[in-house]
């Protein structure tokens, strides 16, 4: 397990940033523009879970080729 620490890591990340911004409250101002404090959390979410997917699939061809 030692060996998959980094994947792990960027999937606890993402699924963070994917908690942020679920939990954080949109509304709306009195101009009626909609305000997301959180929306960073979605493409984050997204930048890190496709990391851990592409840090995987190295550590698999890695140890298949020793």
């Amino acid at each position: 397990m030692k060996k998959y620490w980094l994947p792990c890591l960027l999937l606890l990340l993402s699924i963070i940033f994917f908690a942020v911004a679920a939990l954080s409250p949109s509304y709306l101002d009195a101009d009626g523009v909609l305000v997301e404090p959180g929306f960073f959390g979605i493409p984050l979410g997204y930048l890190t879970l496709a990391l851990a997917g592409v840090s995987l699939l190295i550590l698999k061809i890695s140890r298949r080729k020793k």
